[in-house]
């Protein structure tokens, strides 16, 4: 279960922080 749960946790929290930047780089450009 917690094998599962960690690395999607993990995956949500990168690509969070990997959408906000490119949200912010865009909105910076722009």
């Amino acid at each position: 279960g917690l094998w599962l749960i960690i690395p999607a946790f993990v995956f949500i929290g990168i690509a969070s922080t990997i959408s906000t930047l490119s949200i912010g780089i865009f909105i910076f450009s722009v």
